[in-house]
């Protein structure tokens, strides 16, 4: 019965994955359709145009459209489980008020970016799929309690990022630095993978929250224990500045800031 709940809690996250998957094929299918000679699947904008830049054009307008959809109706989904306070998923996923409320916050900020795009020219639709799947891969990691989890919704946030790094493709610097954070991000997130590594070795756990209460534990015992530190502990705090090294490449702080103003001048604004 409570894995039935928790399915239904997940609705919201199911609906955008199929979403995700019907603004894809729409995609796929209508540069299928222009290349056979087919131009009906266009919704409000519905032209018999031969030239690919304005068919490219009308279509990303369409993608425009469906994701601010997709997004509205997310947001709705989303609204009724803002008093759940809950483990879903075999505690792979915390559901909370504090969580939700600030997913909410970030789906109406995802809704504004879509709608300040609605006004720019864009010839590929992947382009507007690649920042669904990062927005995608942003909603699960705010609700992620599990180590294996969190890394794979990382890891999706740093695939999108390397694609919209790359979009320029005749652009030298967009190419470089895309080349760039790709090497140094796969071998940033070796030092996380330790990171979990050395929390699941001392504690045997893969949530979030337990181990937490685990380390709590271990405090509240050391606080009274005067003598050589346990090895569990201090495995726990080296997998704790592995976590730290990653957590300051990634937000750019000093000492590891020095890629954050190569990116900036190679990354496309436009």
């Amino acid at each position: 019965m409570l894995e039935s709940v928790s399915f239904i809690l997940l609705y919201p996250e199911i609906f955008y994955g199929m979403s995700l998957s019907l603004v894809l094929f729409y995609g796929i299918l209508t540069v299928f359709l222009y290349q056979v000679g087919i131009k009906s699947l266009y919704f409000l904008y519905n032209i018999q145009s031969n030239n690919l830049y304005i068919h490219n054009a009308f279509v990303c307008q369409n993608v425009k459209i469906l994701s601010l959809i997709l997004l509205f109706f997310y947001f709705l989904l989303t609204l009724p489980t803002i008093n759940i306070n809950l483990y879903v998923w075999y505690n792979y996923m915390e559901l909370n008020s504090f969580l939700i409320f600030f997913k909410l916050i970030l789906v109406v900020i995802s809704f504004y970016f879509f709608i300040t795009l609605y006004n720019y020219k864009f010839i590929f639709y992947e382009y507007l799929f690649i920042f669904l799947v990062l927005f995608y891969a942003l909603f699960l990691l705010m609700m992620a309690n599990n180590f294996l989890l969190v890394f794979l919704c990382l890891e999706l946030m740093n695939i999108c990022v390397y694609i919209l790094l790359a979009y320029k493709t005749k652009n030298h610097f967009s190419m470089e630095i895309a080349l760039k954070y790709f090497i140094l991000s796969t071998f940033v997130s070796v030092f996380l993978i330790i990171a979990f590594l050395c929390f699941y070795s001392s504690s045997g756990l893969f949530s979030l929250n337990d181990l937490i209460l685990y380390i709590q534990g271990y405090a509240c015992w050391i606080d009274n224990f005067y003598g050589e530190l346990p090895l569990k502990f201090v495995i726990i705090t080296l997998g704790f500045y592995f976590l730290l090294f990653y957590l300051f490449f990634k937000l750019g702080v000093f000492p590891l800031h020095q890629w954050v103003p190569d990116f900036y001048e190679g990354a496309s604004l436009s």
